[in-house]
């Protein structure tokens, strides 16, 4: 599946995780500690700009590479903290990446790359979830700058990150396509302010806020792209977050997979280790087709967004398969990795507890699992119409 160059990338990845990640993710999330510690290493490795360009900084790779990392991270430390923290500041640097002039790019994706600034993605309100069209955020513009008024909520890093992408409406009559998308540097945005700290299920050591802005002057330079344009690039970045949730969730099933076959390995009822009963062998089978069946879709789907061919259609195609299916049995996957371990599954002692509450959010953002299924249903219905 991946040449050598990939092979020793995922390599170094699962070293890095087995050896400076894994042991600190159950503090991280007991503490509800962004992972600022292992930040610096992050940096180093260039993980923040695997898919920037190597002009404005990054490492340069490929969907396919952004999905490696994330698969090896998670297989090695199961850590929703670190992998969260990678996939939200891509998440966030992708509208300059997909919308922004040569200007823009030269401005923000240097410092994102280094680790020197992180990025976050706001569109989501308080009303308006999968409906992302009937935001009510708007940015009027007077002269060479926008006036943005805007209450986000749901944003991850919104408190830690120096840049966030927001959209708003400019214009407030034409659904999807008044929506345009802003860069705020929350270092000089008077009128920013972080709002409710979220205290959340899961994912505890990625903070997830509300935000305000009111009245947030910006000049029209951190406009990315034409007015009206803003719906389209939040979608494509979204694609490349649903193929980033799906690999997380791949490598995550691999650490529960492995983790409950030791553990059946090791431990012996009625006279014998659990792994040599067939209620447990079927078990590990299932998780092991589930996690097979679920990483061939999510590399598929990578490799169809590194494909300029590509169409829209078949991009949204395999990542709406690819995320749906992915985190829905990663859920199905954790749960039975808890029951082989029986009661001691369920105990804070063990990292499935942990794993088993970070995994819920998965089916739920990048859109919803039934979101994905709406996509998918209409793309197989269209199909069938035109034959």
């Amino acid at each position: 599946m991946f040449d050598a160059d990939q092979k020793s990338f995922r390599d170094l990845l699962m070293e890095i995780g087995r050896e400076r990640i894994r042991d600190k993710a159950a503090r991280w999330d007991r503490e509800h500690e962004f992972p600022w510690e292992i930040h610096e290493l992050l940096s180093e490795q260039g993980l923040y700009g695997l898919m920037i360009p190597e002009e404005y900084g990054g490492l340069g790779r490929s969907v396919v590479d952004f999905a490696i990392m994330l698969e090896a991270l998670g297989a090695s430390t199961a850590d929703g903290a670190v992998m969260g923290a990678l996939e939200t500041s891509s998440l966030g640097a992708q509208p300059i990446l997909l919308a922004g002039d040569e200007e823009q790019k030269k401005r923000w994706l240097p410092e994102v790359a280094s680790g020197e600034a992180l990025c976050a993605f706001s569109i989501t309100e308080a009303d308006t979830g999968s409906d992302a069209g009937s935001i009510t955020s708007t940015a009027v513009r007077e002269g060479d700058t926008y006036r943005i008024r805007a209450r986000k909520v749901f944003c991850t890093l919104g408190s830690v990150a120096r840049y966030i992408t927001v959209f708003a409406k400019t214009s407030k009559d034409s659904g999807v396509r008044g929506i345009s998308a802003f860069v705020v540097d929350t270092r000089d945005a008077p009128g920013f302010s972080v709002g409710r700290v979220e205290q959340k299920m899961g994912l505890r050591g990625n903070p997830t806020v509300e935000l305000n802005f009111d009245d947030v002057v910006v000049p029209v330079e951190n406009r990315l792209g034409e007015e009206g344009t803003g719906f389209a690039t939040a979608m494509q970045t979204l694609a490349k977050g649903r193929v980033a949730v799906s690999a997380d969730s791949v490598g995550v099933m691999e650490f529960c997979m492995r983790y409950a076959a030791e553990y059946a390995r090791d431990r012996k009822q009625f006279g014998r280790p659990l792994s040599d009963l067939q209620a447990i062998q079927f078990k590990l089978a299932d998780m092991a087709i589930k996690h097979e069946t679920a990483r061939q879709a999510t590399f598929h789907a990578a490799r169809v967004l590194d494909d300029p061919a590509s169409s829209r259609t078949e991009i949204g195609h395999a990542t709406a398969i690819a995320k749906a299916y992915s985190t829905d049995v990663r859920m199905e996957v954790v749960s039975e990795a808890i029951q082989v371990l029986g009661g001691y599954g369920y105990m804070e002692d063990h990292p499935l507890e942990r794993i088993f509450r970070d995994s819920k959010i998965y089916q739920i953002f990048e859109g919803t699992n039934e979101i994905q299924r709406v996509i998918i249903g209409r793309e197989v219905a269209r199909a069938g119409a035109s034959r």
